[in-house]
This record gives C-alpha cells, structure tokens and sequence, in this order.
C-alpha cells in the first residue's frame, strides 16, 4: 500500500511521538533519530527537523538529556487517533 506525502509525514510524526512518550526519562536526540534511521530509514538532519518542528509548536521540549511531551492528553488522543486510522488502512 502507498501513502501521500502527508499521511506519511503524520505517521512518522506518530512513531515519533509515541517513542518520546512510551520512554518519557530516556528519548534523546539520539535514540529518536536512530528509531527513525531504523524504522523509515530516514536521514538524522530529517528526524532532528522534525523534533526541531515539535518543540516550536510547544508539543515536546528538552528537559535535562531527553526529549518530553507537554502536551499529554492531546498528543495521547492524536497518537490513539492515527493508531485507529493506520490499522484501518490496512483492511
């Protein structure tokens, strides 16, 4: 299955999310990044863009060496949302 550019922007912004939030004390640059390598193969100046991106709309920041969200309910819904929407993709 092919997704559009921006279904596979949300979903990469998913996975992001959701590693920060399943890791709350243990997400630095580092390990996102390598996630993202891994996962989607995407580049590390990409993934850094897109953390980069997420703190400037306030929804995560870098509190002591790892990466937190500051949004919990809304992101939590988001995360929960696209969840529902990528399995019913697959049907």
């Amino acid at each position: 299955m092919s997704y559009d550019g921006a279904t596979l922007r949300r979903l990469r912004l998913q996975d992001i999310l959701s590693f920060i939030k399943d890791h709350p004390d243990n997400a630095p640059t580092l390990a996102v990044t390598s996630l993202m390598v891994l996962k989607h193969g995407l580049k590390m100046k990409t993934t850094e863009t897109m953390l980069h991106e997420l703190a400037q709309t306030g929804v995560i920041r870098y509190r002591g060496n790892s990466w937190v969200i500051t949004r919990g309910k809304e992101i939590g819904d988001f995360i929960e949302q696209d969840k529902t929407r990528e399995r019913n993709y697959v049907k």
